[in-house]
């Protein structure tokens, strides 16, 4: 799946869940980015993994790994957004649990092996 070769793109092993109708489009989308943002936390760790004990993989600068790197600082607004009451649009708590568990949903979908083979 990784090998950018279009012969070997299996399917997901199940259905992606299906869009949500949201009440709060930005509180959704915050959720979301909760997620995608908090998922990139663990790039120096996984980077210093894959140093170590797979010294002959190549990181490339322009990588997924480095790319996830340098967006570290999304995290820490993303949060200070979240923390800061809205006064013109206010997050809704419930709205951002339902983003991002459709995030989370739909990666679990996705990454889920086929039964098909």
């Amino acid at each position: 799946m990784f090998n950018n070769s279009d012969s070997d793109l299996a399917e997901p092993g199940a259905a992606l869940p299906p869009m949500p109708a949201f009440l709060c489009p930005l509180s959704a989308y915050l959720g979301g980015r909760y997620v995608l943002e908090g998922a990139s936390q663990g790039t120096p760790y996984v980077i210093r993994a894959l140093r170590n004990h797979h010294p002959a993989w190549p990181l490339h600068p322009e990588g997924y790994w480095h790319t996830l790197l340098t967006q570290v600082p999304a995290w820490r607004q993303l949060c200070h957004l979240l923390d800061t009451p809205q006064n013109d649009r206010p997050v809704s708590l419930s709205e951002l649990k339902r983003g991002a568990t459709w995030v989370f949903e739909s990666f679990i979908a996705s990454l889920t092996p086929s039964t098909h083979h």
